[in-house]
């Protein structure tokens, strides 16, 4: 599948000269024509949807490089530098390999050495939890009764 280009040749075209820069920017179609530059459907819909501002802008950054990181293209030579020589090295006694496993201990060489430690069993179901008493909720301790109110005054019989 051939990938659509016609847009940045239509840009590239446009930074050759002034005079084409102004035939790009106030139509691009009609200078991708004139040019011989092939432009699909798509190609020409994205050119009329570009806004002069924007092509413009497009115009101005083609083929300004984008700045890198200092010390990139150091250490992507010493990468590619690694690489070589690990690769003209090699490993002389290694053969095919079937992909990565644990590492295997020794076997006890010397008889006075502990013997190895049994390896942990994880859940046993056959062994019940030990019994709980469930959860109990807090029950406040019970209050004993308020006073009951003192009886009001009567009034008195002169008043």
């Amino acid at each position: 599948m051939k990938a659509p280009q016609g847009v940045e040749k239509v840009v590239a075209l446009a930074t050759l000269s002034a005079e084409w820069r102004s035939k790009v920017l106030a139509d691009p179609s009609a200078a991708a024509l004139e040019a011989g530059i092939e432009l699909g459907d798509s190609e020409r819909g994205v050119l009329s949807a570009i806004s002069p501002q924007m092509l413009g802008g497009m115009i101005d950054g083609f083929g300004k490089s984008v700045p890198r990181p200092a010390g990139l293209g150091r250490l992507a030579a010493g990468a590619a530098a690694a690489l070589l020589v690990g690769s003209l090295t090699g490993c002389g006694s290694c053969g095919p390999t079937d992909g990565s496993r644990p590492d295997q201990p020794p076997a006890n060489p010397r008889k006075e050495d502990p013997p190895p430690q049994p390896q942990p069993a994880g859940i046993r179901p056959d062994v019940p939890p030990p019994a709980t008493k469930g959860i109990r909720p807090d029950i406040p301790p019970e209050k004993s009764p308020a006073p009951a109110p003192a009886p009001a005054p009567e009034p008195s019989p002169g008043k």
